[in-house]
């Protein structure tokens, strides 16, 4: 009678549906009337639900398309393309953590279920969970590692196509003020060339930045070791809503510019340095250390400088 009472407390303590379900279940009597039920599920449990949401992961891995540039530098759209392909691929490797932590609750959920585990010790049990919740928190860490990445690459490549549009604007204004002023019998400039050659307004979302305080910018900021930069190393900053790049120069002493070209606004990290100079990818401007331009491909050499 104990033997009976205690088979149907721990058969009421078990989880239990109501729903019909594909399952089959075999009975087996030991002498003396005690009764043993054994369960046998599908294999994967619910293959319903499960399809439903591993179509949600089912992308391409995007490693094998990467963007090949056949030229030395990047024109505009390649640089979008780039832009855009960082944002396919963490978009991929955000699938792929969250898949990980999904196979792993359930791992931790067939480890507690009674029913579907296989007969294993206390201490047996611990151990899984504690590798199984080792695990779990290391792939939570990556999905917030592909949040930061897929937000870093949208921030890059919403900066690209703003760079885009601000200078194709302005040629296309300055071409059409042009054509304007040639005609014959016009004396007088529209309202639109008017507007057009004003400075065009930006929207700044994250409201007008306040003057910092000459004390704050009279310090020395550490950026990086210097024995980190090489001769073929940049590292763009970002110094009071500047950008900045730092690299090596001819005499191997490392300088600072500003990481903008002066001919196209492009950010000058994207390139190279080559002899010593920073070359801009777009057109292949080279600038050194004290911000002078000493190549110009395919433009007479004149006296350009930028900040640094």
């Amino acid at each position: 009678m104990t033997a009976i009472a205690t088979a149907t407390a721990i058969s009421l303590s078990l989880p239990f549906s109501l729903c019909r379900s594909n399952k089959s279940y075999t009975r087996k009597f030991v002498k003396g009337s005690f009764g043993v039920f054994a369960v046998y599920g599908e294999e994967g449990g619910i293959p319903d639900k499960k399809s439903s949401w591993l179509t949600l992961f089912n992308v391409e891995d995007p490693r094998t398309k990467v963007p090949q540039s056949k030229g030395k530098f990047l024109d505009a759209n390649q640089a979008l393309e780039v832009a855009r392909f960082d944002i396919q691929y963490c978009d991929w490797r955000a699938r792929q953590d969250v898949l990980t932590i999904m196979l792993l609750h359930e791992k931790v959920v067939e480890v507690l279920n009674p029913l579907a585990r296989e007969y294993k010790s206390i201490g047996t049990v611990k151990k899984e969970l504690a590798d199984l919740q080792e695990a779990l928190s290391q792939a939570h860490k990556e999905v917030h590692i592909s949040e930061v990445r897929v937000s870093a690459a949208l921030d890059k490549l919403a900066y690209m196509e703003a760079l885009v549009n601000d200078r194709l604007l302005p040629e296309r204004s300055t071409e059409e003020s042009d054509s304007t002023s040639s005609s014959p019998g016009t004396s007088t400039v529209s309202r639109d060339n008017v507007k057009s050659k004003q400075p065009r307004r930006t929207l700044n979302v994250s409201g007008p930045v306040q003057e910092y305080s000459p004390h704050l910018k009279n310090f020395w900021y550490p950026v990086a070791f210097s024995a980190d930069i090489k001769d073929d190393t940049m590292i763009p900053i970002e110094c009071f809503e500047e950008p900045w790049v730092i690299f090596r120069g001819k005499d191997g002493k490392p300088g600072c510019v500003r990481n903008t070209c002066a001919h196209r606004a492009c950010p000058l990290d994207l390139g190279s340095v080559n002899e010593g100079r920073i070359q801009c990818p777009y057109h292949g401007w080279e600038y050194s250390t004290d911000g002078k331009c000493e190549k110009m491909p395919s433009t007479r050499l004149l006296n350009v400088k930028i900040k640094a």
